[in-house]
């Protein structure tokens, strides 16, 4: 027999371990990390755009997840909603911190200079 509260348990932990992870990955940032690939504004771009993203589908899974599986409004809803609003907190207040503090990380983009060459040079 399955307890009617597991789904319940589950959904706050999964909730609660994604607050710890992100909370650990901006931590684990260390000034110096060399960014890849993407100059200083686009870097600032992308966590704008992640920020945006993210939020938006958390908001449409979690209304979900309150329609179909939380519907009685009870300690497990109210933990649930709580849970998720640190969540989006922890990433908009890290990415916020990143994009003011962008400069913190080298970046590193590979430019390749093409030059045309007429035919006589070749």
């Amino acid at each position: 027999m399955e307890n009617k509260n597991e789904p319940k348990w589950r959904l706050l932990f999964i909730s609660i371990s994604f607050i710890l992870l992100a909370s650990l990955s901006f931590l684990e940032l260390e000034d110096g990390a060399t960014i890849f690939s993407y100059n200083k504004s686009d870097f600032r771009k992308i966590l704008i755009n992640s920020i945006i993203f993210v939020s938006y589908i958390r908001i449409i899974l979690d209304l979900r997840v309150l329609k179909n599986i939380l519907f009685e409004k009870d300690i497990w809803r109210r933990a649930f909603i709580i849970s998720e609003i640190i969540l989006i907190l922890v990433l908009g207040l890290g990415n916020a911190y990143n994009i003011k503090n962008s400069d913190r990380f080298d970046f590193y983009v590979e430019r390749e200079d093409y030059q045309e060459t007429s035919g006589d040079e070749l």
